[in-house]
């Protein structure tokens, strides 16, 4: 992970979005995934079970999962010791980190100060965003619980040596997902993706669609449309510039096909449907929630 490109990207392709500090229930999540969206999730205590692209992981005290966009996943605790976790969301688009494994394992002697951090960044989301100093403080925070990912990862010694499994859908989809994530954003074609991925057309979609829930054109066109929606909420850079990392030859192209796609997403939106949170349908406690962003 280069950092002077990481803290560059951090605020416009990175965007933190909420931090939730959770006590579960007996519940089980339904089987979601989140376009554009990274999902880290810490345990702090109890047990459960974690399904990630159809394997099943046991939860265990000082778990990390990092869910990459597009990994269909799905947590249930253990209806006699729910655990305590922070779950962490962030709008994520262009490269992913990739070098980072997707379970992780915090040394026993590092949870407490681990899960402080987490307790602190909830505690700053929750007190709000009205005085400046919040945000600096919060992304502090945040770069502190980047950089204690990637020491346990170089402590087992996996950091850049260890891929994402290659068990389940990831040894033909993440690949795939990853060319999906631009910007700039290039969308090559089914036919392209399923020949670089080695199987049929027919297969690539069939697998596609039941592991992430939706076709490939149209999970391509959310992550450009929401990424779209990030950068001209933030007006951080200029139309021309954002239809051009969009994909689009025009500024005129790119606000009609904005335009048509919000239109005809706003009431049922593919990313609002399948993207679950735990404290829009969990019976558990949030101890701390903030959006971070409108």
């Amino acid at each position: 992970m280069d950092f002077q490109k990481w803290i560059s990207r951090l605020g416009t392709e990175i965007i933190p979005l909420e931090v939730n500090y959770f006590q579960a229930a007996n519940e089980c999540t339904p089987e979601h995934t989140h376009p554009g969206q990274l999902h880290v999730a810490c345990f702090e205590k109890g047990s459960g079970w974690c399904m990630v692209n159809g394997i099943r992981h046991r939860i265990h005290s000082g778990d990390i999962y990092l869910i990459l966009p597009g990994e269909m996943h799905q947590f249930y605790s253990e209806p006699d010791n729910p655990y305590l976790a922070c779950f962490l969301h962030f709008s994520w688009f262009g490269v992913l980190p990739t070098e980072i494994p997707p379970v992780l394992k915090i040394p026993r002697p590092e949870r407490r100060r681990f899960f402080s951090l987490c307790s602190r960044m909830a505690d700053i989301c929750h007190s709000g965003r009205g005085d400046v100093s919040n945000d600096f403080f919060f992304y502090g925070e945040l770069l502190h619980f980047w950089g204690l990912l990637l020491q346990y990862a170089a402590a087992n010694g996996s950091i850049g040596t260890q891929p994402r499994p290659k068990e389940g859908i990831n040894r033909q989809l993440n690949l795939i997902v990853s060319k999906l994530h631009g910007p700039p954003f290039f969308y090559p074609g089914i036919d392209t993706l399923a020949e670089e991925s080695g199987i049929s057309r027919r297969q690539l979609t069939k697998i596609f669609r039941k592991s992430v829930g939706c076709g490939i054109k149209r999970y391509y066109l959310s992550n450009v449309m929401y990424y779209a929606r990030r950068m001209r909420e933030q007006r951080a850079i200029p139309i021309a510039e954002l239809a051009r990392q969009c994909g689009y030859s025009t500024a005129q192209n790119f606000l009609l096909a904005y335009k048509k796609f919000f239109s005809e997403h706003t009431v049922e939106d593919f990313s609002n449907r399948v993207v679950w949170t735990p404290t829009e349908t969990s019976e558990g406690k949030t101890i701390s929630k903030k959006h971070l962003t409108k």
